[in-house]
């Protein structure tokens, strides 16, 4: 099956996200995080309520092993919600760390689709972009030294590697020779030695804009209006049913 414009595979939804759910997938993700934070702070808002039903910045509280008073303060107050109400503070915990983690994957989704790309084309962009890197810094290092090719072809005369017979042809041909085995180890030398100019880093040809990609996420191409009519196919051909065969019958007189 072909996913256009395929993001990945969501577990959570046990479906691959694409060009025509991902604005749906955003939405999910949307969705949960408000859900999260909500749930997050009405457990804060119960435990804010109890500690003023209670007064509880006012109480004092005592140490069962030495029966020594402490002072209300942040540590001791939540230390004694949690003691007594573990239920909700472990609901509020794990909805605090799932409105985290849940926003920062949406930011993150959102940042991406900003500028064009796709969980699958961000991996292999930074595998470009740590490519570049290297081979500029390759090329800054040859050109000190001198072993930098400004053209394929003036570097290609540098690589020139003899060729037996039996390389080209059909007749079988012979093995190579001790030369020819230094010769193209020579050329392997030469080849790592010379330095290409890699040029300026790459462009990502389909960021059209903050706008644009935008629009292509909401209003996804393959469901727009021109793209149905050009892809559109005609209904199935029904054959009319046949009329039945008069009968004919002798008339006697």
């Amino acid at each position: 099956v072909h996913i256009a414009r395929f993001d990945h595979f969501c577990g959570w939804l046990h479906n691959p996200i694409g060009e025509e759910n991902y604005r749906w997938f955003l939405s999910f993700l949307f969705v949960h995080v408000c859900m999260c934070c909500y749930g997050t702070v009405i457990c804060a808002l119960l435990f804010q309520g109890e500690v003023r039903e209670r007064d509880l910045w006012n109480a004092t509280f005592y140490n069962v092993q030495t029966g020594e008073e402490l002072k209300a303060d942040w540590y001791m107050i939540f230390n004694f919600m949690m003691q007594r109400n573990g239920v909700v503070g472990g609901v509020m915990a794990l909805m605090a760390v799932m409105t985290v983690t849940l926003g920062l994957f949406f930011g993150w989704h959102v940042w991406i689709a900003s500028r064009g790309l796709t969980t699958n084309e961000t991996a292999k962009w930074d595998q470009v972009r740590k490519f570049h890197k290297k081979e500029m810094k390759r090329y800054e290092e040859a050109l000190k030294n001198g072993t930098v090719a400004a053209r394929h072809e003036e570097a290609s005369k540098l690589l020139v590697t003899d060729i037996t017979d039996g390389d080209v042809t059909c007749t079988g041909g012979s093995a190579p020779t001790a030369d020819d085995t230094k010769s193209g180890e020579a050329n392997k030398d030469t080849d790592d030695q010379v330095v290409y100019d890699p040029g300026p880093m790459p462009k990502n040809i389909y960021n059209l804009g903050f706008v644009e990609n935008w629009k292509d996420i909401i209003w996804p191409r393959s469901l727009r209006p021109e793209a149905l009519e050009r892809y559109r196919t005609t209904p199935p051909y029904v054959p009319k049913p046949r009329a039945s065969p008069k009968r004919e019958t002798n008339k006697t007189k």
